[in-house]
């Protein structure tokens, strides 16, 4: 019989895991969204959504959209590079995540 903490962690292992399965784009009707392409150059192994709709991706790419990104950039919400973000990470980015606010 499993513990509390036991189903806890298992439920939390399982969430875990659900994060990292790569999700398509779909529009507000749920359809996809075949518009949306950042024309990474190559593999985007994650996407996380921020709260003003920008989102961050993270791979094993050198260029977004034909300008230099390494390995991690923000689009707009309508899948255009955001010029003003431009962390030059220095190796493969496999997950990224958003720090919620602290006030």
């Amino acid at each position: 019989m499993k513990t509390a903490i036991q189903k806890a962690t298992t439920l939390f292992l399982l969430a875990a895991l659900f994060a990292l399965v790569p999700r398509p784009a779909t529009a507000a009707d749920g359809s996809l969204d075949t518009g949306f392409d950042p024309n990474a150059n190559s593999t985007v192994f994650n996407t996380t959504v921020q709260a003003d709709g920008k989102i961050i991706i993270g791979g094993n790419f050198t260029s977004v959209g034909g300008t230099t990104r390494n390995f991690m950039a923000r689009l707009n919400s309508d899948g255009s590079l955001d010029t003003g973000f431009d962390p030059n990470a220095n190796g493969i980015v496999y997950s990224t995540t958003v720090q919620a606010a602290r006030w």
